[in-house]
């Protein structure tokens, strides 16, 4: 089967174009800008410890 050369070579063609598309596309979604500021979490100093027995200064 003379044929195989050339069916390995465009198989390998193919998968590199496959690969380099996906890696444009995590390059142009991957690098999200952080926001200046952290997140402002509030959080109710009476809410329910996580663990009870723990002492506070640890």
């Amino acid at each position: 089967m003379p044929g195989i050369g050339l069916a390995a070579k465009l198989a390998t063609a193919g998968g590199l174009v496959l690969m380099g598309g996906l890696l444009w596309w995590l390059g142009g979604v991957w690098p999200r800008h952080a926001p200046d500021t952290p997140p402002r979490i509030i959080r109710s100093p009476y809410a329910a410890r996580r663990y009870p027995g723990m002492p506070l200064d640890r």
